[in-house]
């Protein structure tokens, strides 16, 4: 395995030249070679690379000799990016596993900030397990045994019984805060109309 990281990025980077994000340095990811995620993540990446340059041209965006900017711009010519310049992702990721993503062009960057994978990192095999299990694809409120058994985890876990809370399932973060804001508005309303109460009595 330590032996096959460096040939794996060097193998990318050859077929891939051009400009690009460079990630973190050989010199600093050295001492990682050995790291099972990594290894992974490199032959993932390579596979990736593989099949997409082996598709028909009418699935195979052109990218070949264009630096990373470029390639970057060519494959989001037709989306509106939310981000500002300097705030969107420099690079092409290619694969991922555990703390590790491989960019397009053969640069490896540890991703620790952002989204529900902080805790297991990129494709957990614990939950690939469960993901490859068939699945029933209904709204999220409609009833099923999962729920049982996530509200009686999580009153284990809270060490509260089930009376005590509710659960309310969200599709991301500003969701929440925009759950929490109506929450502390709805709490100050009545807050107030009870204090009118009493100062009316």
């Amino acid at each position: 395995m330590t032996s096959s990281a460096p040939s794996l990025l060097t193998a990318m980077r050859q077929s891939m030249p051009g400009d690009h994000c460079i990630g973190i340095t050989d010199a600093l990811l050295q001492p990682f070679y050995h790291d099972a995620d990594l290894c992974l993540a490199l032959q993932q990446a390579q596979g990736a690379l593989q099949a997409l340059q082996q598709l028909q041209a009418v699935g195979r965006p052109p990218l070949q000799g264009l630096s990373e900017a470029d390639a970057i711009t060519q494959l989001q010519q037709g989306f509106q990016n939310f981000y500002s310049p300097l705030a969107a992702t420099p690079f092409i990721p290619l694969a991922a596993q555990g703390p590790w993503i491989i960019s397009f062009y053969g640069a490896v960057f540890l991703d620790v900030g952002g989204y529900g994978k902080d805790p297991l990192g990129h494709n957990p095999a614990a939950l690939q397990a469960v993901l490859a299990k068939p699945q029933v694809m209904m709204n999220v409120m409609t009833a099923q045994p999962v729920q049982w058994q996530l509200q009686q985890t999580l009153a284990q876990a809270l060490g509260l019984p089930l009376s005590d809370f509710k659960i309310q399932m969200l599709n991301s973060g500003s969701e929440a805060v925009e759950l929490a804001l109506t929450y502390v508005e709805r709490r100050i309303q009545h807050l107030r109309q009870s204090a009118d109460t009493s100062s009316t009595e």
